[in-house]
């Protein structure tokens, strides 16, 4: 009897899985639009061009935000978006 109640649960344990035996999901890979960048990135590009800014290039995550060159008032411009949307003007490198 006890033999047969083992092979029972073990059947059942093979047929339906354990999840300790489970391998854990691979991490999502970050959204990036056709052109390669991160919905960050778009975000705040968009966010950029509609506070007047132009030719908007460099357009790359940091630890701080997004950053990005631009033209405002037909001068150069460094960037940063940061996380809350804030955008932050640093003066051009040389």
């Amino acid at each position: 009897m006890k033999l047969m109640f083992a092979a029972a649960i073990a059947a059942v344990i093979t047929a339906v899985g354990y999840p300790a035996w489970a391998q854990p999901a691979p991490a999502p890979a970050p959204s990036t639009s056709p052109a390669g960048k991160t919905a960050s990135e778009k975000n705040a590009q968009m966010a950029l061009e509609k506070a007047g800014y132009t030719q908007v290039t460099n357009v790359k995550s940091s630890p701080e935000g997004v950053t990005a060159k631009a033209m405002k008032d037909g001068k150069p411009v460094s960037v940063v978006v940061d996380t809350t949307g804030k955008i932050k003007e640093r003066p051009p490198a040389p």
